[in-house]
């Protein structure tokens, strides 16, 4: 019966996150992640483990189902189901002892549970080829190395400090390899991402990246880091040998890992955010598990019936998170009712050519056709990686590129009469500089919020026409992002519409110029200047859809 029992447990621990998350796939927006969607189907691999996602992500892309979006985002459903099996044989290990086989059990599956229904594990679990990939991983070799026999101590010295949290050498000289690998890629600055030790390697982070005691605060809970530490005191108190250490193992470097690294989210988190999580969690259901023993223990009447009431409160943990992580998926689904694409795009007309020296906006190009949105059969040509891949397969199809390549490639800038003849023989959406001439200006209507480059000069009164037609759209798009948290989409919505300001100021239109830096406001609070000028980044080989 209690063999039942476990293995009963083992299957909600496993089944309930990955079931849950494959039931939300639906309410993730395919565009949301913008470089993980770009690099997963442009390139072949993206962020946590980019040797593996090749062959991880195969079998699922050649399944009939939905987009390619959501084929991605099955495997890193199916990884948290399997990294909630593994948290809670390990939190198991520590906490079971023969006085509290059973309630060890149960606040050990409320624990697990309590990690994998929490919205930064969903919102993984929900995000294509996530961070629950590596981490599934840590945690498949942290059960191993927990419970392998064959690492086990032979003299039975137990007792001493050394043999109490290291009971044998290669797992200490295993922890202590991994543990140096972590500590100096998350310090190097440049790394070859086919061996990269897979907690190091993350998407990146939204610009507005929270702080670690933010994280501590908002996403695990100031309640739930007490007991957390509480845990700690005790399970070191306890002396459990083996599992206790690999628990404080992996949590100390992943501790370590978010101190040197980028703070956590609030739209994705990496792997060594989501260990932390888990290992809090473990440590917090340590000290519950004390807790429902000390009363056990109680000489008192109904002392039996108040431990299990204790085990049944750290259920409310995993409640709290289910309840949590809705409402935050459900909030990001709010972007599904209001269209980006449609808003972005406008009425730019198919078959588009976008001419932009800004890689922040085109891969927020690149992802929303990926996504099946925007004018069919557009196309970009990336002025910052001119001699790539993607700019000569565009040069190759379209002969009216080359006067345009050439002045960028010879004089550094666009030309009027290079962009004139282009925008001849197909429509233009050119995304200014403020390195570029200012009579292009002169050029430029706006179409949602790509400017399209027309042949001839237009009047500052059509453009103010243009740009009442997207005031429109300017303030349910923003309350749509800031309602589902979207800060990367935000971010980058408010460069295109700072971009736009910065065309106008130039061209001397100073009504028309305030007006779009109102719209880029409604989606960031920086300053315009700074939100239009374009950070340095690695040239990016994007594929054409």
């Amino acid at each position: 019966m209690a063999r039942l029992v476990d293995t009963l447990l083992l299957a909600i621990a496993a089944l309930v996150p990955a079931l849950l998350a494959l039931h939300r796939l639906p309410l993730a927006d395919d565009g949301a992640h913008d470089e993980l969607l770009v690099r997963a189907l442009g390139l072949g691999v993206v962020g946590p483990m980019p040797t593996l996602e090749p062959f991880v992500a195969a079998p699922f892309l050649a399944l009939p189902l939905g987009t390619l979006a959501f084929r991605l985002a099955i495997p890193s459903a199916l990884a948290a189901g399997l990294a909630g099996l593994f948290l809670f044989l390990l939190t198991k290990q520590v906490l079971v002892t023969p006085a509290s086989t059973r309630l060890g059990t149960f606040v050990a599956v409320a624990a697990s549970l309590a990690t994998t229904l929490s919205p930064p594990w969903q919102l993984e679990a929900t995000a294509m080829l996530s961070a629950t990939l590596p981490t599934a991983a840590i945690l498949g070799l942290a059960t191993f190395l927990a419970s392998a026999p064959g690492l086990s101590p032979r003299d039975g010295s137990s007792l001493s400090p050394w043999r109490t949290f290291v009971p044998s050498r290669p797992v200490a000289i295993a922890a202590l390899a991994s543990l140096a690998v972590v500590v100096l890629f998350a310090l190097a600055r440049h790394r070859a991402s086919a061996f990269v030790f897979p907690a190091t390697d993350a998407p990146p982070f939204a610009p507005n990246a929270q702080a670690l005691r933010a994280f501590l605060r908002d996403d695990v809970g100031l309640v739930t880091s007490a007991l957390g530490a509480l845990g700690v005191v005790l399970a070191v108190a306890q002396r459990r040998g083996r599992p206790l250490f690999v628990a404080l193992a992996v949590t100390a470097a992943a501790a370590m890992v978010a101190l040197f690294r980028p703070a956590p989210g609030p739209e994705r988190y990496d792997a060594s955010a989501l260990l932390f999580f888990a290992g809090v969690h473990t440590f917090a259901a340590v000290a519950m598990a004390r807790g429902v023993v000390a009363v056990a223990r109680l000489r008192l009447p109904l002392a039996a019936a108040s431990a299990a009431m204790v085990a049944v409160f750290s259920a409310t943990f995993a409640a709290v998170a289910l309840d949590e992580s809705s409402l935050v998926l459900e909030a990001r689904a709010s972007l599904e009712r209001v269209d980006w694409a449609e808003s972005a795009f406008g009425s730019h007309k198919p078959g588009s050519l976008v001419v932009t020296e800004d890689p922040v906006v085109a891969r927020r190009l690149v992802a929303a056709w990926l996504a099946g949105d925007g004018p069919e059969a557009s196309a970009l040509l990336p002025l910052y990686d001119i001699g790539g891949r993607m700019a000569r397969a565009e040069l190759q199809r379209d002969d009216a590129l080359r006067p345009l390549v050439r002045d960028v490639t010879l004089v550094g800038a666009l030309s009027e009469l290079a962009l004139g003849k282009l925008a001849e023989t197909r429509p233009v959406a050119a995304l200014y500089s403020p390195s570029w001439d200012k009579g292009l200006t002169r050029h430029l209507t706006m179409h949602g919020f790509f400017d399209a480059y027309e042949v001839e000069p237009r009047g500052a009164l059509e453009r103010r026409k243009r740009l009442d037609e997207v005031d429109r759209v300017v303030v349910p798009l923003a309350r749509a992002l800031a309602m589902a948290r979207a800060e990367t989409l935000s971010r980058t919505t408010a460069r295109l519409l700072g971009v736009r300001a910065l065309a106008l100021a130039a061209g001397g239109e100073r009504d028309n110029a305030l007006l779009a830096a109102a719209h880029a406001k409604a989606f960031s609070r920086d300053d315009v200047a700074g939100l239009a000028a374009p950070k340095e980044a690695p040239k990016v080989h994007l594929a054409k859809r």
